[in-house]
């Protein structure tokens, strides 16, 4: 049996500028006479602090990941000249913020990949280095249904690349051959490969370390390759 495991953002939704954006409308409703200038910089002080961004870190799950999530961004705000009180009322929107469905756009050709995968007798699994409350938007996408199992490093305490989290998706069926799909080469490629997965690069051009690169979705459908028995 084939297992594909999908990341999420980037991969079967647009890789908008989702993070950056929410701090930008979030700061321009809690910061009186907020700046552009303001949000860019607030947005840029975050990068490299995001949970992803630290994968060797100790194990954040559920509310311990939102806990330590509020407690950076309010912090960095902080950082900007944003009084305490109001950098708080800001870190405590970004949960509801950028669980918004507005916020998400799904590729045209997500949705039919993903009933075609599972009409030729495969798995779907969604693996991704996100927020533990992901299953809430994938399931106002309409895309849960296709999905035999959900492993989200907000839950489960890992991020790609570490071992752990692939580990973790093998679980539920230990003897198929799995496939990650996903847009980064070092989160999905090379956390795939050390896994003994087949990896699969799409919407992100060449990359020598994949196995197989696609310009969109529907192409791991038509690879001869990946369907050979």
């Amino acid at each position: 049996m084939k297992v594909f495991c999908w990341d999420f953002h980037g991969t079967l939704t647009l890789a908008n500028s989702l993070w950056g954006d929410c701090i930008f409308d979030i700061l321009k409703e809690v910061v009186p006479n907020c700046t552009d200038e303001l949000c860019e910089s607030v947005q840029e002080g975050m990068w490299g602090k995001y949970p992803w961004d630290m994968p060797e870190q100790f194990p954040l799950r559920g509310e311990s990941w939102w806990a330590c999530m509020e407690q950076s961004f309010s912090e960095n705000c902080v950082n900007f000249g944003i009084p305490a009180a109001l950098a708080e009322k800001a870190a405590r929107l970004f949960r509801p913020t950028i669980k918004q469905l507005a916020r998400y756009t799904l590729y045209e050709d997500a949705i039919p990949t993903l009933r075609a995968v599972r009409a030729r007798g495969a798995k779907n699994v969604l693996l991704s280095n996100n927020y533990p409350d992901l299953d809430e938007v994938v399931e106002k996408l309409g895309i849960a249904p296709y999905f035999s199992d959900m492993v989200v490093s907000g839950e489960v305490g890992y991020d790609k690349p570490r071992r752990e989290i692939f580990e973790l998706a093998k679980q539920k069926f230990p003897d198929a051959e799995y496939f990650m799909i996903g847009d980064n080469p070092v989160a999905d490629v090379q956390g795939g490969k050390q896994s003994g997965m087949t990896t699969i690069l799409v919407h992100r051009g060449f990359c020598e370390e994949a196995d197989f690169c696609f310009d969109d979705l529907k192409s791991v459908l038509s690879s001869e390759t990946i369907w050979k028995s």
